[in-house]
């Protein structure tokens, strides 16, 4: 996992380190880069770096920490933007670069590691593969792609944002597959990925396509639960 600290207090990077450090679900996999302003984060986008996590500070430099967010939103849709912040007046506006999570300085350090917990589950779901296979087509695909599998006529239709998938299947044995990363059968005919769900309307998924897909009357109450597990766990 490729870590950014951004923050223009060397103190607060180094106590930023220290707790991710200490969390046992990263280990050796952590690579991290310290930026000193967001101009220099920035700098390192348009040189090419990503970073699966961004942890930043708001108020700093020239650029503040939401412009830089939404800076790195042009560069890279998938990071994870943590801010960290002695202003909780930012907190709505932090949601105009799509953040995941907004810290409240000085850092609570069991806070600091629920989010950071659910930062990490949130970039497993959206680093893991779904190979899909047929006579004629063997693909493999990133899980966060597909928004939801349709079944039509023993065939499945996997609803991508730029194209669909037709194979051959049944939609009970790829739910059982997939359920692991988010999905769930909401119908006998649909299985979605929660993460790209935008809204519930009446016995509708509206996904963030704005594509429908219809909820069975007789899960619908299971599904909101299922859907609201989903995210306290990820969000």
């Amino acid at each position: 996992m490729r870590i950014a600290i951004c923050d223009d207090s060397r103190e607060s990077r180094e106590e930023i380190l220290k707790n991710i450090c200490e969390n046992p679900f990263i280990g050796e996999q952590l690579e991290h880069m310290q930026f000193s302003n967001g101009e220099e984060l920035i700098d390192a986008y348009e040189s090419g770096e990503r970073f699966d996590l961004v942890f930043m500070d708001v108020e700093m430099g020239e650029t503040n920490g939401i412009q830089s967010g939404i800076k790195i939103r042009e560069y890279d849709s998938k990071a994870i933007i943590v801010f960290v912040s002695n202003y909780p007046k930012y907190a709505i506006s932090a949601y105009d670069c799509e953040a995941f999570y907004f810290i409240v300085k000085p850092i609570d350090a069991v806070g600091f590691q629920k989010v950071l917990n659910k930062a990490i589950e949130k970039y497993k779901l959206v680093h893991q593969y779904y190979v899909i296979k047929s006579k004629s087509t063997i693909r493999r695909i990133e899980v966060q792609n597909i928004l939801f599998v349709e079944t039509v006529r023993k065939h499945l239709i996997f609803h991508l944002a730029s194209e669909h998938i037709e194979i051959p299947g049944k939609i009970s044995e790829v739910t059982e597959q997939l359920k692991q990363y988010g999905f769930y059968q909401v119908h006998q005919g649909y299985c979605v990925n929660m993460n790209h769900i935008k809204e519930f309307c009446l016995y509708d998924i509206i996904m963030d396509n704005d594509e429908r897909v219809m909820v069975s009357i007789r899960k619908r109450a299971e599904v909101m639960k299922a859907y609201a597990e989903y995210l306290e766990k990820v969000y």
